[in-house]
């Protein structure tokens, strides 16, 4: 019989432990980052609602494309952490969908 047969189904070898067990803590991990960054992302979607309802109470609607890049440049600017998380967010979406096809 070689090692594999050798130790039940229910048991696995030292070195196999050790390695689920390290494989564990990185899935763990990995959820808690996933979790960490989906709040990230609804804290910057709350707060482009908001941004987006306060810059259409003082200026009203925007007439032209130019003019909703140029107040969402202005946002990203004051906002460069929600700028950032919203691209990554953005990517990651747009990465998913583009990698089926």
């Amino acid at each position: 019989m070689d090692e594999t047969t050798s130790t039940p189904n229910n048991e696995h070898p030292p070195a196999d432990e050790a390695r689920v067990k390290e494989l564990q803590e990185e899935a763990r991990t990995a959820k808690e980052a996933m979790l960490h960054a989906r709040e990230q992302l609804r804290q910057a979607e709350q707060s482009y609602c908001q941004a987006q309802q306060r810059l259409l109470d003082e200026q009203g609607e925007p007439t032209s494309y130019g003019e909703i890049i140029d107040q969402a440049l202005g946002f990203v600017r004051k906002h460069p952490g929600i700028g950032v998380t919203a691209a990554a967010a953005m990517g990651f979406v747009v990465g998913r969908i583009l990698r089926r096809w």
